[in-house]
């Protein structure tokens, strides 16, 4: 009983940690702020927990929910999910990654209760959320728009307010969340969102930054798309 204790303990979290991996990689890949190690202890832990609640229930025979460990991981992941989540502006990014880490958690609940089946089916799914529809939801009409942080530094804020406000007319995007501030007397902070109207993926931030760093008033520029 111990040899088969300790051999089905030991497959239990090895699936666990392979779970959580695979989809930790996929976040990683796109650069998201919880990863392949971040998604494996979530897995394993959740794994853990929930063989903690069969252990305690059915090899010691004690008079408790072999659940109820595994509910207070579903409620803590609140918390390591909120970690993720950031706001810049108006954009909030992080939200899929939270989700992820939020399912990875009940993977590793099934995977520890011995639910393999479930556990193997629910990562499929996740992992076909991830890669095959986030390039679907690009084709969606109404999808998300483009959206490019931009700060930039420069001389005559004058004339680079007009240059901003040509290029929304060029490419039809909208201005949100301008922000100014003087650095000295010859150079300015300037910082906004260029949201395009469209789901359209033709601008892209190597076509829009030579687009802003070509004028002569510009002194530094940094840019992020999401």
């Amino acid at each position: 009983m111990d040899t088969y204790f300790l051999i089905e303990s030991g497959l239990r979290t090895l699936l666990s940690m392979f779970i959580g991996g695979l989809i930790g990689w996929e976040r990683e890949s796109v650069h998201r702020p919880a990863g392949l190690r971040t998604h494996m202890l979530v897995a394993v832990g959740s794994c853990i927990t929930m063989q903690i609640g069969t252990y305690l229930s059915t090899t010691l025979a004690l008079d408790t929910d072999p659940t109820r460990l595994g509910a207070q991981v579903i409620s803590g992941m609140g918390f390591l999910g909120a970690g993720t989540i950031l706001k810049e502006g108006a954009t909030i990014r992080g939200l899929t990654t939270a989700a992820s880490l939020w399912a990875v958690a009940c993977l590793g609940l099934a995977v520890g209760s011995g639910a393999y089946t479930i556990a193997i089916i629910g990562f499929v799914a996740v992992i076909l959320i991830l890669t095959v529809f986030e390039h679907a939801s690009t084709r969606i009409p109404s999808g998300k728009s483009t959206r490019f942080s931009i700060c930039l530094q420069c001389h005559h804020t004058k004339n680079m307010i007009q240059h901003i406000n040509q290029l929304a007319d060029k490419y039809d995007a909208l201005i949100q969340d301008l922000q100014f501030m003087m650095i000295n007397e010859e150079l300015d902070e300037i910082s906004f969102n260029f949201v395009t109207k469209r789901s359209s993926r033709k601008l892209n931030t190597t076509t829009l930054f030579g687009e802003f760093i070509q004028h002569e008033d510009i002194y530094s520029l940094k840019m992020i798309e999401y």
